[in-house]
């Protein structure tokens, strides 16, 4: 398999991802949409699971690792959404696609740090310490402190 079809897998993988957006869903509906896409490129994959998360880790030797880690609120909700990559290229990419979603509208905070548009209340922050990582979590501001954030950085 070459890149081109990884690269292809990926970016559908993970657009789907964003388009259903794992955050706010049920640990279920993660886990069947993992399945459904692994199962239509046959690759090798893992689901690990516990009682707060679920990870899906893509381990075929013909493709690039991939990683979605999710975790539960006790509501049973994806509250925070970690994806790791272990191609530079792919990632660059795949954050790029994610960024560039002009249904959550991304607003850059700071040097790593992305707001989704109010009603989404949705922080996106690049991982600097784990490379090619990038963590999608459910913000614990107020209303009016989220408005705030992206106001002040769009004014800059």
């Amino acid at each position: 398999m070459d890149k081109t079809t990884l690269l292809a897998f990926l970016l559908l993988l993970t657009n789907n991802a964003y388009s259903q957006q794992y955050v706010n869903s049920t640990k279920s509906s993660a886990k069947k949409s993992f399945i459904k896409y692994a199962d239509k490129k046959n690759f090798k994959t893992i689901t690990k699971e516990t009682d707060s998360t679920l990870a899906f880790l893509v381990r075929d030797p013909t493709v690039q690792t991939l990683d979605i880690l999710l975790h539960f609120d006790t509501q049973g909700k994806c509250d925070r959404e970690l994806t790791s990559l272990s191609c530079d290229s792919c990632y660059h990419k795949i954050l790029s696609c994610t960024l560039s979603n002009k249904y959550y509208r991304w607003t850059k905070v700071d040097g790593n740090t992305y707001y989704a548009r109010f009603p989404y209340r949705l922080v996106l922050t690049t991982k600097p310490d784990t490379p090619f990582s990038f963590l999608i979590q459910r913000s614990t501001l107020s209303g009016y402190e989220y408005r705030r954030i992206i106001t002040n950085a769009l004014s800059k």
